[in-house]
């Protein structure tokens, strides 16, 4: 299961894109709506622990709709954007906000229906989803929002920000799975994520106000461990980046018929970009765009992005130069990309 907030200040667009939502989420995957009818509504959610979407649409225009945006990425930064507005003004403000997709109104359901599909996608392709089985649905519970788990007779409970999730797995093999995300076992019967505790003794951990326990079996590895101000298991990482969000690509387009319209990028995700959504990612709907016109990586490591056209009428960048079909280059975030012609510019952010 899925679950899709969306924030707007009119009812009747919320109920508009509910139905569309519905429409498109019946054929691709069981789903379930949190509804805000303001910015304020989602802060609070965040506040209370009750938010724990992955996608979220919400309109840039509402009152304090970018700060919102900002709080999203800053503390519940596992959730992803689809801005639908009415305004350009706020395309480049955006990208930084894990923004999925900046969409312009009118919206079409055709274009909530590729958006929601390209996120499904991306969804499949990510490791940082645990997925599960409760109650004959199948779920997937963003990493980042799991503060721990804990084993109940043959039955785990996932407790994360939002809700509490029982499935039949074995701990031992969820401790494996996890531990490059920094959950560490502190005792026969719990699973916690580092990142998430807020305090500790030789005796237990706390996470918010609840207390975990840690059993004499491992008191001694994290009494170590501690001393040495380090743990294994845990990401490599400064303090300073402990706390960050981890950062994508965008593709912008800030000329031409598209205008507006934004596309993330995960690190090392392959995407196509062309005319047919047979064999395209990314549909851009031109006539001197190929079917399967070039492909865009992201490299987050180096901050670049490796381009490879395959189309007939080119790709360029700076809108000067064009790339040799089917040979990779590497450009910085900040390039300008045409596809077949030069009244359509793209940019890399």
């Amino acid at each position: 299961m899925i679950k899709i907030g969306i924030c707007d200040e009119d009812t009747t667009f919320i109920d508009s894109l509910y139905d569309t939502i519905s429409s498109v989420m019946f054929s691709i995957d069981d789903w379930e709506a949190q509804i805000f009818h303001s910015s304020a509504e989602i802060t609070q959610a965040i506040e209370d622990s009750t938010f724990d979407c992955q996608l979220v649409f919400i309109d840039i225009m509402i009152k304090n709709g970018l700060d919102t945006a900002r709080f999203i990425f800053e503390h519940a930064h596992y959730a992803n954007i689809i801005f639908i507005t009415y305004s350009k003004d706020y395309v480049s403000e955006s990208c930084h906000c894990q923004t999925f997709a900046y969409l312009l109104k009118p919206v079409s359901p055709n274009d909530i229906s590729n958006e929601l599909q390209r996120y499904i996608k991306t969804l499949s392709m990510s490791s940082k989803y645990l997925s599960i089985v409760t109650s004959g649905m199948n779920h997937s519970i963003p990493i980042d929002s799991i503060y721990y788990i804990e084993s109940n007779r043959h039955k785990v409970i996932i407790h994360t920000t939002g809700e509490d999730y029982e499935c039949y797995r074995k701990l031992n093999e969820l401790e494996e799975t996890l531990k490059e995300e920094g959950f560490l076992r502190c005792h026969q019967s719990f699973l916690v994520s580092m990142r998430h505790v807020t305090d500790s003794t030789l005796t237990h951990f706390k996470i918010r106000e609840i207390e975990i326990p840690i059993s004499r079996r491992y008191q001694r590895f994290f009494q170590e461990y501690f001393s040495q101000g380090t743990l294994v298991g845990l990401p490599k990482q400064s303090d300073d980046e402990s706390e960050k969000p981890k950062q994508h690509g965008s593709i912008i387009c800030i000329q031409g018929t598209y205008l507006g319209s934004v596309v993330h990028m995960y690190p090392e995700q392959r995407i196509i970009i062309g005319r047919d959504l047979n064999v395209a990612d990314i549909q851009i709907n031109l006539p001197l765009v190929s079917r399967m016109h070039c492909e865009l990586i992201y490299h987050e490591d180096r901050g670049e992005y490796e381009i490879t056209d395959f189309s007939t009428n080119g790709t360029f960048i700076n809108q000067k130069q064009r790339l040799l079909q089917g040979v990779s280059y590497i450009v910085k975030s900040g390039t300008q990309v045409c596809f077949g012609d030069m009244e359509t510019v793209y940019k890399l952010a």
